[in-house]
């Protein structure tokens, strides 16, 4: 039984029958968003805004900037391979928590993914407010609310008053979302690395590399490589540890023979590239850590072993999600930060403000066509070079 999809069906279904039964309450933003507005959360806001933080604001700006250009590197970067790639794939997909999108390689686990997203919403909206009443933006209102089926919340500043802030405390408030969201992304890895993996190494014993499966036409599965058997060695170098297979790995260059001690039978094959780097060799396994709880733990009750792992997971959400979305929102398209945040520096380079917005909306267009290709391209690509073949 999946009680993941049954998870997000119970909580997606609520979700959609609160909406439902206060629809009236509800309202339509920028035709796309359906929204719920909160007076009170203003109030709320103003609790956490204290005018030393604007440091931290300030200090987030050159960061953002850096976060916008590497997002849209990142995408014309994943266009260029889906254009080279014989059978290529998306390097964009869309992700809902607890629902496996077909077509999609990414699976965002239902309840990581839920605690992981309300830290994205929360951290990026409450960060545009503070910003927006240290900057002495008005605030009309926050709430939540729906795009599609995702959720989202907001802030939504006076637009009067907006307009009539100082250039720098619109960019303040603009990048204090995804600034907080690649903060506490930092944040939650330095957790994971320094607090809950060395906490988790103290309570298990690691028996070895296990291989779960094998690539099919891979170096190992062309030389009879087994499923499921033990890693000893790999080139005389001996490990115990997934981090000491990576590191025998990282000895190898592609084309050199390799030599694979395992707890069944021994191998030589020759390493081939790395599908996604030419330059890292690949050998065509799937490794698991093989582990246990120390024996001297034996008597304390799973759930309570379990914790770590547990943390450690939340935690590791929160980082990927805080971090893919802070960046994805610092995409310069109409209706992120980024966008915005774009129009605020490239408005006092021209005279007229009409050209420099014409001028925004050429770059808008030219970045949603390298979304919509890295997220659609490479099943149009593969479709076309189906039927050619047929």
């Amino acid at each position: 039984m999946n009680y993941e999809l049954i998870s997000a069906i119970i909580v997606y279904s609520f979700l959609f029958f609160i909406i439902y039964k206060n629809r009236k309450k509800f309202q339509i933003m920028d035709k796309i968003f359906i929204v719920y507005k909160w007076d009170k959360g203003v109030d709320f806001i103003k609790k956490f805004s204290k005018k030393y933080l604007i440091v931290f604001y300030t200090i987030g700006i050159p960061i953002c900037l850096f976060f916008m250009i590497f997002s849209v590197k990142m995408m014309w970067e994943g266009a260029l391979m889906i254009f080279s790639s014989p059978n290529p794939e998306p390097t964009v997909a869309l992700a809902i928590p607890g629902v496996k999108i077909p077509g999609s390689p990414i699976y965002i686990p239902f309840w990581y993914g839920i605690i992981a997203l309300i830290t994205v919403l929360v951290s990026h909206e409450l960060s545009h407010g503070i910003s927006a009443t240290i900057e002495k933006i008005k605030l009309k209102s926050t709430g939540v609310g729906l795009m599609a089926i995702l959720p989202l919340a907001f802030v939504e500043p006076e637009q009067k008053s907006y307009n009539s802030a100082k250039k720098i405390s619109r960019i303040r408030m603009l990048i204090a979302g995804s600034f907080a969201n690649i903060t506490l992304a930092g944040i939650s890895i330095l957790l994971v690395t320094f607090f809950f993996y060395p906490l988790i190494d103290s309570t298990v014993t690691y028996d070895g590399v296990i291989i779960s499966s094998t690539v099919s036409e891979g170096p190992a599965s062309l030389a009879g490589v087994s499923n499921n058997s033990r890693m000893l060695e790999i080139n005389n170098e001996s490990f115990t540890n997934i981090t000491g297979f990576h590191h025998a790995l990282s000895l190898i260059t592609p084309g050199e023979a390799v030599s694979l001690l395992t707890n069944e039978s021994y191998y030589e094959f020759n390493a081939s590239s790395h599908p996604d780097n030419e330059s890292m060799a690949y050998l065509g396994v799937f490794a698991e850590q093989e582990w246990r709880f120390k024996e001297e733990l034996s008597a304390l009750p799973l759930f309570i072993l379990n914790i770590p792992f547990i943390l450690a997971n939340i935690f590791m959400w929160i980082a990927n999600l805080n971090l893919a979305i802070g960046i994805i929102n610092l995409f310069p398209l109409w209706i992120t930060d980024g966008g915005k945040l774009l129009v605020e520096i490239i408005s006092p380079l021209f005279k007229d403000q009409k050209k420099s917005m014409i001028i925004a909306h050429y770059i808008f267009i030219i970045c949603l066509s390298l979304l919509l290709f890295n997220l659609l391209g490479a099943y149009f690509i593969n479709a076309v070079n189906s039927i050619a073949l047929q």
